[in-house]
């Protein structure tokens, strides 16, 4: 689990799993955020979050990235952290859990990501409750638009994300072009009958 300490300047340093910076094959799972499963991490210094997202970047072993609810309002730094994430290409379980501050960060800047990367098999999205509760057709078009790069995803979780059926019809065009889509969960969703017949 992470750990920390103090710099000389008095800053929080965040100590990444060894595994991570080793980059040890047998190191496949890690977690960014405040609570989570397996390894975990959530860096409160600009650099960390920078350093996290070149080490998530040039690891060549994990398999599953849970990006989970970080609570940062380290914005710039935490973009820079997914800038990193997005040159990995050896994730194949790829789970973010957006607040409604990095929303719009997360579906820009992991939309290269997600395209033309054929490691990635599974995507997991479940947006906060305050995110989901005032979502509107505006965030689920950058979802979708987002979606439609990830032409080798088998699985897509969509999950208690608050949808109604006017932001399911948005998602249509999307799902349209995963060629290789075998699972979709919309559980706990309020998509309604409409929905269902858009999808």
């Amino acid at each position: 689990m992470e750990r920390k300490h103090r710099g000389h300047d008095g800053a929080s340093r965040a100590a990444f799993p060894q595994g991570l910076v080793r980059n040890d094959p047998a190191f496949t799972l890690l977690c960014i955020g405040e609570e989570g499963f397996g390894d975990s991490v959530c860096p409160d210094s600009d650099a960390d979050w920078i350093r996290l997202g070149k080490l998530v970047g040039e690891n060549t072993h994990l398999i599953t990235l849970d990006i989970g609810y970080t609570g940062t309002e380290r914005k710039e730094s935490y973009e820079e952290m997914l800038r990193g994430v997005r040159r990995n290409r050896s994730i194949k379980n790829l789970r973010v859990s957006p607040n409604e501050l990095v929303l719009g960060s997360i579906c820009r800047i992991l939309s290269p990501f997600l395209e033309g990367n054929s490691c990635l098999v599974k995507f997991t999205f479940h947006t906060a409750p305050a995110v989901g509760t005032r979502g509107s057709r505006g965030e689920m078009h950058a979802l979708s638009s987002t979606l439609a790069k990830g032409s080798s995803l088998k699985a897509l979780d969509l999950s208690y994300n608050f949808m109604d059926e006017d932001m399911a019809e948005e998602l249509v065009p999307s799902l349209a072009g995963l060629s290789h889509l075998e699972e979709l969960d919309l559980t706990a969703n309020n998509i309604g009958l409409k929905g269902c017949g858009a999808l």
